[in-house]
């Protein structure tokens, strides 16, 4: 190795010890205690009986179904609204600094006391927004299936709002306005504009966004248990609150490693379909 090789491995190496400690070996310690069983403080090894103990329970499937309603609800909900304010944000309007304030607001917000935030919003007895919709709906929506669903969805759309309009204005702000000029001197019109220009070259950001909102939605936990702890019942109970209540609750600690090792594999065959996507784009 060459002193300039040596010393770029010395720049580095803090930043992978680090790495190391704080993603690598924390994962490599949960595939390693998935394998037992613990009571305590004893451990038992038991192979992969955590892995079929939870591929044969209906708890298990029933968390997977809910988070893949939670992750799609969610994920259409924060692309649409995100993508329909960075456009408005991009028409550098009368005072968008304000606007960008207040729409950047909830990012600051830890997600518990967004959660909390929800959570007192739709009380029976003193929610504003419960008192406002219970003549549309008739019930309080956070003791319904239904309506709890779509209040932790709503919540984490609005936690998360910020970061994905960024990204979509950064994509947009990228697009030359002479494209536009052209387009228009060529008799398109405003919805031509947006689906034959707009949009595919904003598809590299759109792609990004779809990752890290599924990865965020497939491992939510924080903001759901500050609303609806996985209720009513268990309706609104993701991946991420099933392997809390195991872990946690039950202190079953080797079922709760292998349910995250199985939330890690999902996490990763998003990321590979979207490099592949990414990679066919090119």
């Amino acid at each position: 190795m060459t002193s300039r090789g040596r010393t770029a491995f010395y720049l580095i190496s803090p930043a992978v010890f680090f790495l190391f400690v704080m993603q690598v070996y924390p994962i490599l310690y949960a595939l390693y205690l998935s394998f037992f069983k613990t009571r305590g403080r004893s451990m038992s090894f038991v192979g992969l009986d955590n892995y079929l103990r939870l591929l044969s329970d209906t708890d298990f499937w029933a968390s997977l179904r809910h988070t893949f309603f939670f992750t799609a609800g969610y994920l259409v909900l924060t692309l649409c609204l995100s993508l329909f304010l960075a456009l408005l944000l991009n028409r550098r309007m009368k005072l968008s600094p304000f606007y960008i304030l207040v729409i950047f607001t909830p990012w600051v917000l830890s997600p518990v006391i967004a959660g909390t935030m929800w959570r007192w919003l739709f009380q029976p007895a003193y929610g504003v927004l419960q008192f406002l919709l219970e003549p549309i709906f008739h019930k309080t929506l956070i003791t319904d299936d239904k309506g709890a669903m779509g209040i932790v969805i709503l919540a984490l759309s609005w936690r998360n709002l910020p970061l994905t309009t960024l990204l979509f204005l950064g994509g947009l702000q990228t697009i030359s306005s002479e494209i536009y000029e052209c387009a228009s001197l060529d008799g398109a019109t405003a919805w031509q504009r947006f689906s034959k220009i707009t949009m595919p070259l904003m598809k590299p950001s759109l792609l990004i966004n779809i990752l890290i909102n599924t990865i965020r939605g497939i491992n939510v936990i924080s903001i759901i248990l500050s609303i609806t702890r996985g209720g009513p019942g268990r309706a609104t109970e993701v991946l991420g609150i099933f392997l809390y209540r195991n872990t946690w609750q039950y202190g079953d600690f080797g079922t709760g490693a292998a349910l995250g090792i199985l939330m890690f594999l999902l996490t990763g065959v998003v990321s590979l379909i979207y490099l592949r996507t990414i990679k066919m784009e090119n």
